[in-house]
């Protein structure tokens, strides 16, 4: 059932949320906070939070663009059959390896 929007848990983030996450999450929605009646966070905060997404940023555009490379290459099921199939390949011989050497060692 739907309840009336209260401001009971307002604030209720600094509680919950680390200072960094807190942080981060300024620098994302801070700019719309006042529009929802929400107190703005201060230059600080989001200035903050706009350095700690900067160390996150660039691992996700990487993993964005292997992925697309990836998309781009496997264009169809047997394309990506093969790629699986050859990956599990590449495992199975790691893990045989480290078998091997763990019983010369042993």
């Amino acid at each position: 059932m739907l309840q009336p929007v209260t401001t009971t848990r307002q604030g209720r983030h600094v509680q919950t949320l680390s200072r960094i996450e807190r942080a981060a999450i300024a620098a994302v929605i801070g700019p719309v906070l006042p529009t929802l009646g929400y107190p703005a966070p201060s230059r600080r905060a989001v200035a903050a939070g706009m350095i700690v997404r900067l160390g996150v940023v660039p691992t996700r555009v990487r993993e964005r663009l292997e992925l697309h490379r990836l998309r781009r290459r496997l264009r169809t099921p047997a394309d990506r059959y093969r790629e699986v199939h050859r990956v599990m390949r590449e495992d199975w011989a790691k893990v045989g390896r480290y078998h091997r050497e763990q019983d010369s060692a042993g």
